[in-house]
């Protein structure tokens, strides 16, 4: 009876020991998301591949459900919407039309967007007039750096300093424009089960906008990185899903921030703008290519015209940026089929 007794007692104090074990494994992994979670926004973050679905309808199936892939590094970035028929792992090619409906990306003070075998580059741009290419890119880096700072387009990526779940950060220069006033931005961040679940943004003390996250496990993403992004006062169905984040250094992303990484030269049809001003055109003499410029544009026409940028209809720019592209193209196309 002793030895029963003993035996019984041992296994509840090794049932306590087990459960006291597994509690302090979850807590330390919590405190290390969250640890992880902050350290990430302190940096200026180096993408060479994410990979998210702008979610904004709830059918999974419609076509606002569109997805994207990103590098990001420094000044430099992409941004491809992308369909199942696009392989992102060749150029763009006879072989390998663009299904997407924006390429879009900037390389040092080179901005460049490709529409089908078109890509138009603006080297010099204006800084009080943006012509359309660098309009629209520099609209499109915003929208990123929302995504890269978990939410707010209004903080500069890399800029938050914390003082325990309090942080402050460095106003974007379109928020400077916007407010002259927002010299500094504060907030704080709301831990629940060892994972931040929400963000609200303060402008000189008043709540300037809030982001809710939601954590999924998957091989793809860091258990810390949210697999949702949903802006707070937002339809349930409207939100960023993060399917894949990679990692990567610098130096070897920037490869990726040319437009000739993304397209074969041989099919495309390139237009330089400087200072809103078109300063060359190379329409090419090879007649198959303009003819399938020609298939590509009238193919893509659609497409383009329903561009949906959910979390650009903030911004005045982005929208101004988009109709200004669209006329480019247009302009840019004719001028092609002459």
């Amino acid at each position: 009876m002793k030895s029963k007794g003993l035996f019984c007692r041992l296994s509840i104090l090794a049932v306590i020991g087990l459960a006291w074990f597994i509690s302090r494994a979850a807590n330390e992994r919590g405190t290390n998301d969250v640890d992880s979670f902050r350290l990430y926004l302190t940096k200026p973050p180096c993408f060479s591949r994410l990979i998210y679905t702008d979610q904004t309808v709830c059918d999974d199936n419609a076509f606002q459900n569109r997805k994207f892939i990103v590098a990001y590094g420094g000044s430099g970035f992409y941004i491809r919407h992308f369909t199942a028929q696009d392989n992102l792992n060749a150029p763009i090619s006879v072989t390998n039309k663009m299904h997407g409906s924006m390429l879009v990306g900037r390389e040092n003070n080179l901005r460049w967007q490709i529409n089908g075998f078109g890509v138009g580059k603006s080297i010099s741009q204006e800084t009080n007039q943006p012509d359309a290419y660098a309009a629209f890119a520099d609209s499109m880096r915003t929208i990123i750096d929302g995504l890269v700072n978990f939410g707010p387009q209004d903080i500069v990526p890399g800029s938050f300093v914390w003082h325990g779940n309090d942080f402050e950060a460095t106003p974007s220069a379109l928020l400077q424009q916007m407010r002259p006033d927002a010299m500094l931005l504060t907030g704080a961040i709301i831990v629940k089960n060892g994972q931040v679940i929400q963000m609200d943004l303060n402008l000189h003390g008043h709540l300037w906008s809030r982001f809710n996250y939601q954590y999924e496990h998957s091989t793809g993403r860091p258990s810390w990185f949210p697999a949702k992004i949903i802006r707070a006062g937002s339809d349930k169905c409207n939100y960023i899903q993060v399917q894949n984040v990679t990692f990567g250094d610098e130096d070897e992303v920037m490869t990726e921030f040319s437009p000739e990484a993304h397209i074969l030269p041989e099919v495309e049809v390139v237009t330089l703008v400087s200072n809103n001003l078109k300063i060359s055109q190379v329409n090419g003499t090879n007649s198959k290519v303009l003819s399938l410029v020609k298939i590509q544009n009238a193919d893509r026409v659609k497409v383009t015209s329903r561009v949906v940028l959910s979390w650009s209809a903030i911004m005045v720019r982005s929208v101004l940026a988009l109709g200004l592209i669209v006329v480019v193209g247009y302009f840019v196309s004719k001028a092609g089929r002459k």
